[in-house]
């Protein structure tokens, strides 16, 4: 039986006893909520969907919430498609009234709809059609088998209800130091706010923000050919600090050559973009990743030493290839973004064509032109979405 493949999944965890099971059955959403005595918007359902390569996905949402076919087309690269419902169970796992993302078949891919995140628990199912587990957010993240993130996929649910208060602020002010360039710096801010488990403006963290945009150039500097921005960046990090943060971020990753240097010599932590977004491009793909830069960060290495340090295979452009993308870094500083998107599209799918991985955009500017050229969001991995999710589990505690 499923409930048992999904048990003994569980064991690895120590959660195999929390299976709930009932006399009667909870294979839909209003089902389970009678069966469970709670509203409906709190039961996990998990959707599942094969895209055009044939690859099967679960998406677990709230039980008031529906796919968004407009956004689920902009994430995947293809139109909704589910599963029939006799193919369900090869292809998934679990057959439909138990589908769940625990003991799943090793080749789904789950994500995670941002609609359950109003709740301090949900119940997604067990693998049988009577049977749920109660779970918050973090729990969800953690047991849920290949989880490839939180995402904006759904819509109709009710957006109006206020967040439960499992987050709460652990008190500590945020000093960012951007402008390098100006749109990568809006985009991390941008980020950092809608991300934040918030309800009210007082409960966002207090964030410093130096938007210095006359700092050298840093690609320039390491082929030796304009001024260091070292000096300028160490003195920004440092009045940043005597304002009183208790944490850094640079929303630039060449930057990080530089920072590097003196890094020991800050008073306080630097969440370091380069590592966190290593981490997140192993977490989403073990197998190894692309890696878009600017030509400067593919010279110091620090992706490939951070890479290696951590048993993580990247692999690299060839040299017209990144000259390409240095481009479309420029028509992003110049505000070009379908300029850019369109040379990201190009070398995207060459990369693809050689080796099926996702991207790793390893430089700040990179993500938006990524986002403009249309290719599936799931198949990238963002620096400023790693380095912003990184921030967060600072600046907020669960509760």
């Amino acid at each position: 039986m499923a409930i048992e493949r999904v048990r003994e999944y569980f064991k690895q965890f120590g959660i195999e006893n929390k299976i709930l099971e009932f006399s009667v059955s909870s294979a839909t959403v209003q089902l389970a909520a009678e069966a469970l005595g709670c509203e409906e918007a709190r039961i996990a359902k998990t959707l599942s969907f094969k895209l055009n390569d044939g690859t099967p996905i679960l998406i677990v949402t709230a039980g008031d919430a529906k796919v968004d076919n407009a956004r689920f087309k902009e994430f995947f690269g293809c139109k909704a498609k589910m599963i029939a419902p006799a193919e369900v169970e090869a292809l998934i796992g679990h057959a439909i009234g138990g589908v769940c993302p625990f003991g799943i078949n090793e080749n789904v891919k789950v994500y995670l709809d941002i609609s359950l995140n109003r709740f301090k628990k949900f119940f997604p199912a067990c693998g049988s059609d009577n049977s749920a587990i109660g779970l918050s957010s973090a729990e969800l993240e953690k047991y849920a088998q290949n989880v490839q993130g939180w995402y904006d996929l759904c819509k109709d649910w009710k957006v109006q209800e206020q967040f439960e208060h499992k987050y709460v602020k652990t008190g500590k002010k945020l000093g960012v130091l951007g402008g390098l360039g100006p749109a990568a710096s809006a985009e991390f801010m941008r980020q950092i706010a809608v991300k934040a488990p918030v309800n009210t403006d007082q409960e966002h963290a207090v964030v410093y923000l130096i938007d210095d945009c006359e700092i050298p150039d840093r690609t320039t500097a390491i082929f030796g050919q304009g001024e260091s921005p070292l000096p300028k960046l160490k003195e920004d990090l440092l009045k940043l600090c005597s304002l009183g943060v208790d944490v850094l971020a640079v929303p630039c990753n060449t930057a990080h050559f530089f920072i590097d240097q003196f890094k020991d010599e800050l008073p306080v932590p630097l969440v370091h973009i380069i590592e966190e977004t290593v981490l997140a491009a192993q977490k989403k793909s073990p197998e190894g990743a692309w890696m878009l830069s600017t030509t400067g960060t593919r010279k110091t290495g620090l992706y490939q030493k951070c890479a290696e340090k951590h048993g993580f295979k990247i692999y690299l452009p060839n040299d017209t290839q990144a000259e390409r993308i240095m481009q479309s870094i420029v028509y992003v500083k110049a505000a070009q973004f379908d300029k850019a998107g369109k040379l990201v599209k190009e070398v995207v799918e060459e990369l693809w064509a050689e080796r099926d991985l996702p991207v790793m955009t390893a430089c700040t500017e990179i993500p938006l032109g990524y986002d403009a050229s249309g290719l599936p969001q799931d198949k990238a991995v963002s620096s400023l979405g790693a380095l912003s999710d990184a921030v967060l589990k600072v600046l907020y505690k669960e509760i």
